[in-house]
């Protein structure tokens, strides 16, 4: 495949409340503690920024007790939220003379496929934990979970959907989330 130049777009304090459901009171406030990135003059917040926002907001917990869970948690809603042809502003064809789709036509497919590149992986469609401590992990299938050979009880079991909260980040936001280009051969 062809390399991709990324660009992050980036939302006002406003805009992340408005995708997140995250107050910008609680937001400024949430920076001050360093859950959030700081910034110097007005602040400006990535997808990535922003589905931390919303993990906050899911977990209901201190902040503090979950950061590692809410950082890995949010990247992945991230992700799911540039999957889609809405989340990415790009030259459908070109991605296809590029190699990441085989019709301009399909672009969430293509827009995965560019997400994969930029992310490293493609995203995973949930998380699921044992509400009596019993562990965590990632699925694609959360169906097997609940099947008879499951190691745990599922009635106790909690899934978060980061393709739904994806898609939640992406339809509130303004504009696309990444902004893609084909690179320059040189």
């Amino acid at each position: 495949m062809t390399p991709l130049d990324f660009t992050l777009e980036t939302f006002s304090p406003a805009e992340a409340a408005k995708m997140s459901g995250l107050s910008v009171v609680n937001q400024r406030d949430y920076r001050r503690k360093g859950f959030l990135p700081s910034h110097e003059g007005r602040a400006r917040f990535t997808v990535y920024d922003i589905a931390v926002m919303r993990a906050l907001i899911d977990f209901i917990a201190d902040p503090s007790s979950i950061l590692e869970v809410v950082e890995e948690y949010s990247s992945i809603a991230a992700d799911w939220a540039m999957c889609h042809e809405d989340g990415i502003a790009a030259d459908w064809a070109a991605l296809v003379d590029a190699g990441y789709g085989s019709d301009p036509a399909d672009r969430s497919t293509i827009a995965c496929n560019v997400v994969a590149d930029f992310a490293g992986a493609p995203p995973t469609k949930d998380l699921f934990y044992w509400l009596k401590g019993y562990g965590a992990g990632l699925t694609d299938d959360v169906a097997s979970l609940f099947k008879g050979d499951a190691p745990y009880d599922p009635a106790v079991a909690m899934v978060v959907s980061f393709e739904r909260i994806g898609a939640q980040i992406r339809k509130a936001a303004p504009r696309p989330l990444l902004n893609v280009t084909v690179a320059n051969a040189t």
